[in-house]
């Protein structure tokens, strides 16, 4: 009979951590909630899509090993970012673009309704300074990060079209597998243990991200 020799069991998996490391942060996303996100971080994760399978996915692997070897890591479930240097095929900036070259913006069908939580950049580096500020209440926990105002993307749009003084156009794309259709941060864990709270406005923000395109973008895209 062939046996197969036992593989010890490796410990050196990982590199190994510097005595200096107070608080590893991994970066997760709302998206690990599924269809709707507005519960707190005690929901059981429905990701519904392969985007938020991943997240949750490396979530688990960090906090897997701060559970089982003290790691000290926990993670930020980030909601959606606006504010400048915004990734260029994200909502916002395709509309600045398109509205500024009078041309269709890509719009996925149904999406109009969706409501989201955006939350400006600044008021999400504000959770990262919270943690860096207090890594001994952050190890071993998951926070919800983002604003707790919701608003649906016809209504940003709106908005986006006020501040450029243009109607925008659209070149409708069929229904997006997996999007959620609504997300809300509910902050009161990071509120309790960081002291979080965003300031920004969605209207301010998007008033600074629309100025920063003018200033850097328009007119350089290619």
């Amino acid at each position: 009979m062939v046996t197969r020799a036992e593989t010890p069991r490796r410990k050196d998996y990982f590199l190994s951590v510097p005595a200096s490391l107070r608080c590893f942060v991994n970066i997760a996303t709302s998206s690990v909630y599924g269809k709707y996100a507005t519960d707190d971080e005690e929901t059981p994760p429905k990701p519904t899509s392969y985007y938020g399978v991943t997240k949750l996915a490396a979530e688990q692997l960090v906090l897997g090993r701060q559970r089982e070897e003290g790691f000290p890591a926990c993670s930020l479930r980030i909601f959606s970012v606006i504010g400048p240097r915004e990734r260029p095929e994200k909502l916002y900036p395709l509309l600045m673009q398109s509205i500024l070259k009078d041309t269709p913006s890509p719009l996925f069908e149904g999406s109009l309704k969706h409501a989201r939580s955006y939350t400006y950049v600044g008021d999400i580096v504000a959770g990262f300074l919270a943690v860096l500020t207090r890594p001994e209440r952050a190890v071993g926990e998951i926070f919800n990060i983002g604003s707790t105002k919701m608003i649906t993307t016809g209504e940003g749009i709106a908005i986006v079209e006020n501040i450029l003084g243009q109607k925008a156009q659209f070149d409708i794309q069929p229904k997006r597998a997996g999007d959620q259709l609504q997300t809300q941060a509910n902050i009161e864990k990071a509120r309790r243990i960081l002291g979080y709270e965003p300031q920004t406005s969605l209207e301010d923000g998007l008033v600074a991200e629309a100025a920063w395109y003018l200033e850097r973008i328009h007119g350089r895209d290619l």
